[in-house]
Parts: C-alpha cells; sequence; structure tokens
C-alpha cells in the first residue's frame, strides 16, 4: 500500500466519525466489538489474561472511537493494559490523539501506517485485536487479516465490524450511479453534488426505501461522504466473513448480538424451525442473515487457536463461571432495575426490552417470572453473582437455575456479559 492510497487521501479530507474531543467515555461504552465486557465473555471465556497488562491493537483506529472505549474501559475495571492505535489518515490520528489526551488515556501508542505493514514485525504480540469498519475499505481482506493473525498471540481473539451486503441495499446502486454521473470525493463540489442527488431521488428508489439510510441526505459532510463517495467499499457476507476468518487461521467464536444470527428465533412454523435447527452453525448464521435482511454491520468475535477457553462450537463458555460467587455480571446498556420495575408493571405475555442494534432500535419479548425480575433488581451495575444469589429468599438451586436462563437470554439480546472477578 502506497502513500497516495485513496482510502488515507479519502479519510484525510473526511475523518470519521468526526468527534470533538469531550468527556464522551460513556457514549462508546457499549459499542461493539471494542467492549471490554464482551470482548472478555465472547474471546475469553469470560477469563481476561491474567498476571500482566493487556495488549491491544485497534487497527484501522480513525477518529479514536475504539481507543476511548476500551481506554474507559481499562480504566473502570481497574485494568493495566497497553493500547496501539495503528490508522492510515494523519489527520484522524492526530483527533483520535486530542481525543486521548483531553480523557488522560496516557497508556495509548499512536501510529500512522497500514495493517499490512504488521506482517514484517515481530508476531503473537496482542490479546486483543479491535477492526471496526475497516474490512470494508482495505486493498484485499485476506492480506490485511493475514497481517492481523499473525500479530494476535495464540489464544488471542480479534472484534470485527464489517458491513453487510443486505442491509446495504441501495447504497452501493447509488455509489455506481454517481460514479457513471463522476461525481467523487476529488471533486471541490462532490459533495453537493452527492447530496443533490439523493434529494432528487424518487420514492422508489431502494435507498431511500432502506430505513438505515432514507435520511443519508440530511447527514453531515463526513457521513454522506463515507456513505456514497467512499473510494473502496465493500460488503460482506456471514459465508464471506467465515471464509476469511478461517484462511487467516481464525475461528470465529460468536456472532453479536447472538438473537440476530439464530434464525429459529425468526420462525415460527414448527417444522420450519426444525429444518433451521438441523443445520450447522454456519448454515443457521447465513439463514438468519437472509430471513432478517436488514443487517447493514456484522459485528463477530474470532480467536487465533491456543487460547485456554473451551473452544465448543454453539456454547457458550462464559457459562460455568457462574458456579464460582466471585463472577460479576456486567449489564449492557441496559439499567436492569430499572427494567425490572418497567416489566413488573405489564402483563406478563406483553413483557419485552428495547435493544440498540447499530443505527436500530428493536424491541424483544422477554418472558420474565417474578424471580427473574427480582434477579434484575439485584444487578445495579456490574455485580457479584454471589450478591444477586444472596438476596433470593428462595432455593439456591432454583435462583441459580433461573440466573442461568435470564443469562442466556440477555446474553443473547447483549445485555448482559459474565466475567471472571
Amino acid at each position: 500500500m502506497t502513500d497516495d492510497d485513496p482510502i488515507a487521501a479519502f479519510y484525510t479530507r473526511f475523518p470519521y466519525p468526526w468527534r470533538e474531543p469531550a468527556d464522551e467515555e460513556g457514549r462508546f461504552q457499549w459499542i461493539l466489538p471494542g467492549c471490554l465486557p464482551a470482548i472478555a465473555h465472547h474471546v475469553y471465556g469470560g477469563v481476561l489474561p491474567q498476571g500482566r497488562p493487556l495488549r491491544i491493537l485497534v487497527a484501522g483506529g480513525g477518529t479514536g472511537d475504539a481507543v476511548v472505549g476500551l481506554g474507559g474501559w481499562l480504566r473502570r475495571l481497574g485494568l493495566e493494559g497497553q493500547i496501539d492505535y495503528l490508522d492510515l489518515s494523519e489527520r484522524s490520528c492526530a483527533i483520535a490523539r486530542k481525543r486521548a489526551a483531553a480523557l488522560g488515556l496516557d497508556t495509548v501508542r499512536f501510529e500512522v501506517g497500514a495493517i499490512e505493514t504488521l506482517a514484517d514485525r515481530a508476531g503473537g504480540i496482542y490479546d486483543y485485536i479491535d477492526l471496526c469498519g475497516v474490512l470494508n475499505h482495505v486493498p484485499d481482506p485476506a492480506t490485511a487479516l493475514a497481517a492481523l493473525s499473525h500479530a494476535l498471540a495464540p489464544g488471542g481473539g480479534i472484534g470485527v465490524m464489517a458491513y453487510g451486503g443486505l442491509g446495504r441495499s441501495g447504497v452501493y446502486e447509488a455509489q455506481a450511479a454517481l460514479g457513471m454521473l463522476g461525481v467523487d470525493a476529488g471533486r471541490p463540489d462532490g459533495i453537493a453534488l452527492a447530496r443533490a442527488f439523493v434529494q432528487g431521488l424518487p420514492g422508489t428508489n431502494w435507498l431511500l426505501r432502506n430505513p438505515s439510510f432514507a435520511n443519508v441526505a440530511g447527514a453531515d459532510d463526513m457521513e454522506l461522504a463515507d456513505v456514497l463517495l467512499n473510494p473502496r467499499d465493500r460488503a460482506f457476507s456471514t459465508d464471506d466473513l467465515d471464509d476469511l476468518m478461517q484462511g487467516a487461521g481464525l475461528a470465529i467464536r460468536s456472532f453479536a448480538p447472538r438473537l440476530l444470527y439464530d434464525p429459529a428465533r425468526a420462525l415460527r412454523e414448527p417444522a420450519l424451525r426444525t429444518a433451521a435447527a438441523a443445520l450447522d452453525r454456519r448454515a443457521r448464521w447465513r439463514l438468519a442473515e437472509l430471513i432478517q435482511g436488514s443487517c447493514n454491520k456484522h459485528v463477530l468475535y474470532a480467536v487465533k487457536p491456543g487460547g485456554d477457553a473451551p473452544d465448543t462450537p454453539d456454547a457458550d463458555p462464559a457459562e460455568r463461571l457462574l458456579d464460582d460467587p466471585r463472577t460479576l455480571l456486567v449489564p449492557a446498556g441496559i439499567h436492569p432495575p430499572s427494567l425490572a420495575t418497567s416489566l413488573k408493571a405489564e402483563p406478563e405475555a406483553r413483557r419485552g426490552v428495547r435493544i440498540q442494534v447499530g443505527s436500530r432500535s428493536m424491541s424483544v419479548g422477554l418472558l420474565a417470572s417474578d424471580l427473574d425480575l427480582a434477579i434484575l433488581s439485584a444487578i445495579d451495575g456490574p455485580t457479584r453473582v454471589g450478591t444477586v444469589l444472596g438476596r433470593r429468599d428462595v432455593d439456591p438451586g432454583t435462583a441459580m437455575a433461573a440466573l442461568r436462563a435470564l443469562q442466556r437470554r440477555l446474553t443473547d439480546l447483549g445485555a448482559l456479559y459474565v466475567m471472571a472477578g
């Protein structure tokens, strides 16, 4: 990759996402994949590497969202860690550096460069690599992932956010149309012309009919450019991503939130649910993607062989930690006591929880007994299992069974993670 790579030039002109430095850790606390409790749960079975600082690489770090989120989590959990940042854009790097300084994150090392250069360095360095919105824009995803896999320590993991094709219906057609009209990011009037193009589209156009992009004409210049004028933009299916991970010697541990990648949740006919259950997990991921039709971003966690966490497909290795009263239950994007109060006010058949998946808000049914509500009420922030079960005026075995079932449901929603205390 050369210094005149079109992506480097693009993100120098349009650093994305644009953020001014501020006291903003909470805004990025639950953004996936760079959420440390989610990483601990999905990559390490709930048990982060012990006895030394965590070694983290934010690859393609952009303007610093993942640095802010991960750095904030290290501080919040009282963990030592070293974060390395790597990105092609000098301007994006400068913004990320300024944001980290404003938050007092002094364990971040910044570098401008290409991901592919990692293949030439000493390998096996990092416990976790964050790769958010990057595979879509590299010249060769397989080469980039090979370099990242080389940099991962055995047992380490990578968190990926990559664009999904079905959920970006209309985007690539609009990009093609603008290309035919000679409108690109290099033109001084490119943004104005792209905005005028969208504003003039007929209501039948798929970009306007896609809920995720229907309001793109009103987006700021950085957002509009990233959607419509990016010089290298590709999307992936779950099969594509599984192939890429396997080619790099990595194994997908989980897509997130798991609910979206379970086709049985969307199938009501028993015969169809039975047929879905008979498929292997790769086929179930793809079937769920086809049924949903709206996944414009895929989030996944993959691991490099050699770790201690059990590698059992379709199982949640973090569940084994629930037997230890010191284990932490970490709520994600919800306040369980408030949720319990709102659920209690509803008839049991109407109880549900609203979750945020990317730019979409989804309401999901959550059958919750009175015992479930009592457990939720006890999880006020990161809370130890012993504290939750110790408040129950019921048989310990019954309470543990209820906790296990509730944890599975909430983890499937991306709303609760399990970490060793």
